[in-house]
Parts: structure tokens; C-alpha cells; sequence
């Protein structure tokens, strides 16, 4: 769990824009019910030094610096690309996707004799993620993952650009919220494959343009949320807030929906056809290696889980509970536990008084089964055949009597 906050004050105001997200793959392991195994000892967990981010300064030539100036900063771990330029007067920047279609573009700041732009590409420390900041005297933009943040020197109507250089002729109009106060305008759009907001001090001149997500996602709610001194347009769980200085946004990315989308074929594919053998490391809590092949005839739940997963965790209690119950009815539990921190699985399972068979994966096995998030489960039936896949909920005890009787 993770909270952000950027904070405006402006004419005695304070705009608050905060962003809360969860993770599954959240290591920071909650607290068990008393009384559960997880309880009883302490959560083995494998720490890390800190490593603080690499932060490279990209390198700006003063001389060249000024009208019709133009850089373009390749993004790390990405194919995007991030491009700088001075037109008009004044300081604009870009993010372009995989496929050289637009991200977001800003007008930054007006260009002032002497004062140079400072550009830095942040590596993380877990290699994970990355960021970059652009920043001219007081103004800055700052990226990280699907997190924007700006403040920016908006211009007046007649330097911002038209509308209709960044939204095709077929846009259709959703939204629109005008902050009074702010001098500000923020209106949605639907162009072409994504929920497009723009922000401009009248509709059809603007100095922001940003795409929250591609119209295929489903959401449950959309809309506006206007005030006297700031503006929100949302579309599920992306958003904008502009008090028109601060503007902040969440967002989703093209290359993570495209990675998505791989992801979800993935698991489409492992669905449909029998379940992959397990590559396993280690076994524990079992004579003989236990074979799919071998079990056909019972019906099987596998848990793919992780002492590092504070969910995964908390639900080894009531998969202690499931193994149990049915351990006389021919159900066969299996946990496997990730490649990553195998090394704290052993004293876990001691400690918590884990009897059901744990399987340490070689780094195989959750890749054959398409496995991107912990826990996943699945049920298999006495067929060999996938009944519940990629859950993170443990199946009905209801369910699993049916496929006994089947």
C-alpha cells in the first residue's frame, strides 16, 4: 500500500491531491488473527539493502538552447521517449509511446534569457520502475510509472495551441468542468482508442493534453468534479486534478494495458489446455514428488504463494484449514511457493505448523502457468482439468464436494 501527496497553495487555498493504490504483490505482511498459524512465529521475510535510485542528468547544450531548440530523451525499460523544445517562446515537452503516439504534452514555462532547462532520468532502485523530471526555474514536470505531476507558467489563450493538433476530427465530447476561480477550463474526449483530457483557459485552445486509458478498459463510473478552484475529470481509476498551476495525474500507461493484454492471453492459453506439469526445486511435507499426472482421479488446489506476499500470507491459515477438511476425501493441497526468497520457506512452514505438501519452485513452474500475481490458485478436477484458475480466493467448500461426486 502506497500513499502520494502533492500539495498547491495558491491565493490561500491548499488543493490536496492524494493517490492511494494497492499491490498484491504488497511485502508488507498485516497483521494474523489471533490464534492462525501465521500467528504463531514470525513472518520470514527477505530484506533487501536499500539501494537509493540512479539518477542520470541528461546533458543540455547551452549553446543550441533557445527558439526552435528540439531533444528527444529515450525512457529506460520502455520504448517511449520523452521530447523538449522551445517554440514560440515558450518551453513544451512531450512523452511519446512505443508507437509514437501521444502521451501527454504540456506548455511548461516561458523562456527567460539565461535560464536552462534541467533534465534527469531516475532509474529505481528495484529495477522496476523509472521516472524522469524536467524542471525550468520553479516550473517542473515529473513522471514516474503511471504518477504526473506539473507545475507549470500557463499562457494565455493566444499562445496556447488549438485543440484539434492533438484530437482527430472524430473526437467525441464527453466532459467538461470549468474551475472559475482558476480560469480554467478541463474537458474529456473520446479519440480514436483512448479517454483523452485536455486543460485550457477556453475549450478550444488548450496547454495540456494528457490520456488516462484506452476506452476497451471497463469502468464503473466516469465524470467531472468541479469546484470553485480546481477541476477533476475521472474515468475508473485514472484521473486528472488541474487548480490550473498544479496538475496531477493518474493514469494508465500504453505499454502497461498492451502488457496486460499479453498477460491475459497468457492466461487464456494455460485455461485451455491441460494443467503444466510442476517444475519443482524442493518439495516439503512430501515423500515423493507429487506428479499432475499421478493424481488424475482427485481433485487438486494448487496455491501459488510467497512468504514476501503479505496476501499469500494471510491466507495460509484457511488453506491449512482447506487441506484439513478434506484431507480423507481425496483432495490433494498443494503449495507452491515462489523462486523468489525460497530461502525462508522452510523455517515459515516449520514454524507455522504447515502440514500440507509446499513445492519451492525451480522459476519454471509460475511461468508455465502464466502466474504475474501472488496468490493464484487453481482447482483441478479428477479429469485433469481446470475448474478454477488465477483466483484469489480460496473455492467454496460446496464447489469442491461437487467435483468429489462428479
Amino acid at each position: 500500500m502506497r500513499l502520494g501527496s502533492v500539495v498547491a497553495i495558491r491565493s490561500g487555498v491548499v488543493l490536496v491531491a492524494a493517490v492511494l493504490w494497492h499491490t498484491e504483490a504488497n511485502l508488507a505482511c498485516g497483521e494474523e488473527p489471533a490464534g492462525s498459524p501465521a500467528a504463531k512465529a514470525p513472518i520470514a521475510t527477505k530484506r533487501r539493502a536499500f539501494q537509493p535510485p540512479t539518477r542520470v542528468p541528461v546533458a543540455i547544450d547551452r549553446d543550441k538552447f533557445g527558439e526552435g531548440w528540439k531533444q528527444a530523451v529515450p525512457l529506460p525499460q520502455t520504448d517511449d521517449i520523452l521530447e523538449i523544445w522551445v517554440k514560440d517562446g515558450w518551453l513544451q515537452a512531450k512523452r511519446l509511446d512505443e508507437e509514437r503516439d501521444l502521451d501527454w504534452w504540456i506548455m511548461l514555462a516561458k523562456v527567460t534569457g539565461g535560464q536552462m532547462p534541467a533534465v534527469t532520468v531516475v532509474q529505481k532502485s528495484t529495477g522496476l520502475g523509472f521516472g524522469f523530471e524536467l524542471s525550468y526555474g520553479r516550473y517542473f514536470i515529473h513522471d514516474s510509472d503511471c504518477a504526473l505531476r506539473a507545475v507549470r507558467d500557463r499562457p494565455d489563450a493566444e499562445h496556447a495551441q488549438p485543440r484539434t493538433v492533438f484530437l482527430s476530427n472524430d473526437a467525441k465530447s464527453r466532459a467538461r468542468s470549468q474551475a472559475m476561480v482558476a480560469d480554467l477550463v478541463l474537458s474529456s474526449w473520446e479519440d480514436k482508442e483512448w479517454f483523452v483530457v485536455v486543460s485550457g483557459r477556453v475549450d478550444e485552445r488548450v496547454d495540456a493534453v494528457i490520456r488516462l486509458n484506452p476506452l476497451a478498459v471497463d469502468v464503473e463510473e466516469q465524470g467531472v468534479d468541479g469546484r470553485a478552484v480546481y477541476s477533476r475529470i475521472f474515468r475508473g481509476d485514472s484521473w486528472v486534478i488541474d487548480d490550473g498551476d498544479l496538475l496531477v495525474a493518474d493514469r494508465m500507461l500504453s505499454s502497461d494495458y498492451k502488457a496486460a493484454e499479453r498477460e491475459e492471453q497468457a492466461r487464456e492459453v494455460v485455461r485451455n489446455r491441460p494443467p503444466p506439469s510442476l517444475d519443482i526445486a524442493t518439495w516439503l511435507n512430501a515423500k515423493d514428488d507429487l506428479s499432475l499426472d499421478k493424481l488424475k482421479g482427485r481433485v487438486v488446489f494448487v496455491d501459488f504463494w510467497g512468504t514476501w506476499c503479505g496476501p499469500c500470507v494471510k491466507k495460509i491459515p484457511e488453506v491449512q484449514k482447506l487441506a484439513e477438511r478434506f484431507a480423507d476425501r481425496g483432495v490433494v493441497v498443494i503449495g507452491v511457493h515462489s523462486a523468489e526468497a525460497a530461502d525462508t520457506c522452510r523455517d515459515f512452514v516449520e514454524k507455522n505448523g504447515i502440514t500440507f505438501p509446499i513445492a519451492i519452485d525451480s522459476g519454471k513452474t509460475a511461468k508455465s502457468y502464466a502466474v504475474t500475481e501472488w496468490p493464484s490458485m487453481f482447482l483441478i478436477d479428477k479429469q485433469g482439468k481446470f475448474v478454477v484458475s488465477f483466483a484469489d480466493e480460496l473455492p467454496a467448500d460446496a464447489l469442491i464436494e461437487k467435483l468429489l461426486h462428479d
